[in-house]
């Protein structure tokens, strides 16, 4: 049993207000009773005014107590009178195809034609570099020796020698010339060592015998439906079997005051057919009333007095 319980829906679920009954089956007879009242006070025929006080009345009881083929009186009188107002015929027409609109033709514009590419020129071969001549040294020019007068002897200097204008060496165009690299050669391999010989004898070991015709399994864990009782006092919890001992899983369970006789607790049991209750009671005298279509189950009494109320066990049965 879970200790915090998932909340379930019992939305479905209809108190029983009035005696047996509940709120909607005390309207729809009630209103039967006042309505046929009326008939009978009205100032008409007393032909007319019984028929449709009875008509009512029996309405009425119709209305609430009395189910027809598992649904009730209500569903069958909407979904007869829907029949009668709702058409039964029907005529089918051809409607008449509306002409398509007519297509207007507009003038695609002529795109213009795409302008060509201009050819691309090829490529010009670099120029040679160009080498500026230094400027020509002109030649000295050698005056003769004056000779005086009155000089006694002449003396001539040798004339200084004419240097020859430097010659111009055009500059040399550099190729790089490859060079073959060769790859370093492939590392020896080292022989591997040569183990020595075993001289003890080697046993060949038997393998083991598998017996694969009966494996071992591990066992299923064991379901079990017992119920933990609850930790804390004036806690409820039970569980409701059918006549064989099965849970019955979504199973309404209703806990009355007998104080007062107003419902206290209303809830459903799990899919293990359990249920407990999430709120203490308060110290009293309880029924617990099971309901489950197709089975009958006696009311149980219990008395909460603030302390640990073991589980109980409801099985029910056949009528």
């Amino acid at each position: 049993m879970d200790n915090h319980p998932v909340p379930q829906n019992i939305s479905s679920y209809e108190f029983r207000l009035v005696g047996d009954m509940t709120l909607k089956q005390f309207l729809q007879l009630a209103a039967g009773l006042v309505l046929a009242f009326v008939f009978v006070r009205l100032p008409i025929l007393a032909i007319i005014k019984f028929p449709l006080a009875f008509l009512a009345a029996i309405t009425g009881v119709l209305m609430a107590f009395v189910p027809i083929n598992g649904r009730p009186f209500t569903a069958w009188l909407s979904a007869f009178i829907k029949a009668i107002y709702s058409p039964t015929e029907y005529t089918w027409r051809p409607q008449p195809v509306a002409p398509q609109a007519a297509a207007t033709q507009t003038a695609t514009p002529t795109p213009a034609p795409a302008p060509k590419p201009a050819p691309v020129p090829p490529p010009v071969a670099p120029l040679p570099p160009i080498v500026v001549p230094s400027p020509l040294v002109a030649p000295a020019v050698v005056k003769p020796p004056v000779i005086t007068q009155t000089s006694t002897s002449v003396i001539t200097s040798p004339p200084k020698p004419i240097s020859p204008p430097p010659s111009i060496v055009p500059p040399t165009k550099t190729e790089a010339v490859p060079v073959a690299v060769q790859p370093p050669p492939p590392p020896t391999p080292t022989p591997a060592p040569t183990p020595p010989p075993i001289s003890a004898q080697i046993t060949p070991s038997t393998p083991a015998i598998l017996n694969r015709e009966n494996p071992t399994q591990a066992p299923a864990a064991a379901v079990t439906n017992q119920i933990s009782p609850p930790t804390s006092p004036n806690i409820l919890a039970g569980l409701i079997t059918d006549p064989t001992g099965n849970p019955l899983p979504q199973t309404t369970v209703e806990i009355i005051d007998l104080k007062n006789g107003i419902p206290a607790r209303a809830l459903r049991t799990n899919r293990l057919g359990q249920f407990q209750i999430a709120i203490p009671l308060p110290s009293g005298k309880y029924n617990i009333l099971v309901e489950k279509e197709g089975l009958r189950f006696d009311p149980v009494s219990i008395e909460v007095k603030g302390n640990i109320v073991p589980p109980v066990i409801i099985q029910g049965y056949t009528t």
